[in-house]
């Protein structure tokens, strides 16, 4: 199934992270009183937020298996789970420790992951894509076979390796 949208992988990528943070930017902007409150509004731009910011997950770690091949799928997916849980923590921490942030510090905690979702996207956009480990699968070569010319036919086949 990847190899079928392979090809619309990082515009698939950008485009759910995109709507995640403009989601995310009506949610702060009502939350910040910069626009009219609405409680439908609020929790609509919510719920649709986590669910473009969660659903991009298994592209992201699709990609993560393309960028490191010939590292296994196991180890980039547990590289990303690990950091990914390490920096919730590390937030979360943070903000539980008393007299360390005040209210309007914890306020500014929504400028800090729109802040992230930009970045997301900024990075998402430059990415530069490959499909080495499925054009790979597709010549059914092994990482033993891999010799001048098998690389020399999956370039010519538009890969950047």
């Amino acid at each position: 199934m990847a190899a079928l949208f392979s090809r619309w992988q990082k515009f698939m990528n950008v485009a759910i992270l995109l709507s995640g943070t403009l989601l995310f930017i009506g949610f702060v902007a009502m939350i910040e009183d910069w626009i009219p409150r609405n409680t439908a509004v609020i929790w609509f731009t919510y719920v649709l937020g986590t669910m473009c910011i969660t659903g991009v997950v298994p592209l992201l770690f699709d990609m993560s298996t393309e960028s490191s091949h010939p590292v296994s799928e196991e180890l980039s997916s547990t590289i990303m789970v690990l950091g990914n849980q390490m920096m919730c923590n590390v937030f979360t921490i943070i903000i539980q420790i008393p007299g360390l942030m005040s209210d309007d510090d914890k306020d500014r905690l929504n400028y800090v992951l729109l802040v992230s979702f930009i970045i997301a996207v900024f990075l998402s956009v430059l990415y530069r894509t490959t499909n080495v480990r499925l054009l790979i699968d597709a010549y059914s070569i092994t990482i033993d076979q891999l010799d001048t010319r098998s690389i020399q036919q999956i370039r010519n086949a538009g890969v950047r390796m």
